[in-house]
């Protein structure tokens, strides 16, 4: 459990973000100033499980997602795009601890075992 996980808020100018970095068709990580990532369907991909820890990060407040089509390399990007950006792979993802014992910390309230 985790004392100060937070909702997270959907977010459309991430959303946006995530379309603009999915349109380009690439299978790597882009370089954002927002937390990314990614996964890739029809072709092998290796990196999705370190990418996809990124949902659960307390650190992140605001997602926003886009699935595109890349017809022309034969695969479905997935993008999601995080803020704020920060999480480094290695360090702590949350916080252990009873849960919403934190929530103080961060000026909210505990509702259905999240800071709100």
């Amino acid at each position: 459990m985790s004392g100060k996980t937070s909702l997270k808020k959907y977010d459309c100018s991430l959303e946006m973000s995530a379309y603009k970095s999915a349109k380009r068709c690439e299978d790597t990580v882009g370089n954002t100033t927002v937390a990314e990532n990614r996964k890739i369907y029809n072709k092998i991909s290796s990196n999705f499980a370190l990418t996809a820890e990124q949902m659960v990060w307390d650190s992140h407040e605001k997602i926003g997602c886009v699935v595109h089509v890349c017809t022309r390399k034969n695969f479905t990007n997935v993008v999601c795009h995080y803020s704020p950006k920060g999480a480094k792979y290695g360090n702590t993802i949350y916080t252990m601890g009873p849960t919403c014992n934190q929530c103080k910390l961060i000026s909210a309230t505990c509702e259905d075992g999240l800071c709100v």
